[in-house]
């Protein structure tokens, strides 16, 4: 993924991954899905380097909030 903006200030980017799997793994039981926000490091930006999030489990990530989108 790439971008470009001009900006005053500097940017904070970010990746939100919305999903509808629940802690644990159970099935979804709210009609709202889960949103988790993961910070890009600066050292990233228009570095020309692949920020790599590994492999994640979403059913087991914490600090997420619900998104009513």
């Amino acid at each position: 993924m790439s971008g470009h903006d001009t900006e005053l200030g500097q940017i904070d980017p970010v990746v939100r991954i919305y999903t509808r799997i629940e802690l644990g793994g159970g099935p979804a039981t709210h009609p709202c899905p889960r949103e988790l926000t993961i910070s890009v490091p600066r050292s990233y930006v228009n570095s020309g380097t692949v920020f790599n999030l590994g492999t994640l489990n979403l059913a087991q990530m914490p600090g997420n909030t619900r998104k009513c989108i």
